[in-house]
């Protein structure tokens, strides 16, 4: 069943297609397939696992290829065998790089916590690998965290542009499916989330560094 999304994405053929978002279209369909494929699936993620390199590659295009692989590896066995650190670097280099104006940068980041768990076990390796690449000082992450008076202005200028979403949305009688949380605000919940999962199951050295 998998194969046919393979060929798709084997292809690489973005800088060559004549409707690039179509072409987008068409990929991010291939991977929510293989997503579904090898979701709580271990034979299937065994499977895809082969094919790892190809789904880094595409890393860059969207968060799905990115979700895929972190599919793989969730709650598998690969966990215990595979050297999965590279990539992680990897990835997280990736989300360093990216706008903190965007959605995709927390998505992408909300994916890490995939990687330090097995059959409800810490992984203290990765929690340490993740931890120590997450607030290295050559990353920009923690540059996000609303520090300083300058951070603090920030951080209450979006609580307020929250309290008026909530206020609108509260008194608006159309139908509004969610309220909207602002990129920046979302990925430090998200970024202070991931800190406290690289910290669980009393990872003495995770936790002094997340401090």
């Amino acid at each position: 069943a998998h194969e046919i999304p393979i060929i798709i994405i084997r292809q690489q053929a973005l800088d060559q297609a004549n409707d690039k978002n179509s072409y987008l279209k068409v990929l991010e369909k291939a991977y929510i397939f293989l997503i579904k494929f090898v979701r709580n699936n271990k034979e299937n993620q065994f499977i895809l696992i082969n094919y790892i390199d190809l789904f880094v590659d595409d890393m860059e295009y969207g968060v799905h290829s990115w979700e895929l692989i972190s599919e793989i590896y969730k709650n598998s066995e690969l966990l215990l065998s595979q050297q999965f650190t590279p990539l992680l670097k990897k990835v997280i280099k990736l989300i360093d790089s990216l706008p903190k104006e965007t959605q995709k940068k927390t998505t992408m980041l909300s994916f890490l916590t995939y990687f330090m768990r097995y059959n409800g076990n810490n992984l203290k390796e990765a929690q340490l690998t993740i931890c120590n690449e997450v607030t290295s000082i050559i990353r920009k992450n923690c540059d996000h965290l609303f520090v300083g008076e300058v951070g603090l202005k920030d951080l209450h200028l979006y609580i307020l542009e929250m309290k008026n979403a909530y206020s609108e949305f509260m008194n608006d009688d159309r139908y509004v499916q969610e309220i909207q949380i602002p990129p920046e605000l979302s990925y430090t919940i998200e970024y202070i989330k991931l800190l406290a999962n690289c910290g669980e199951g009393k990872n003495a050295t995770t936790e002094t560094r997340c401090q």
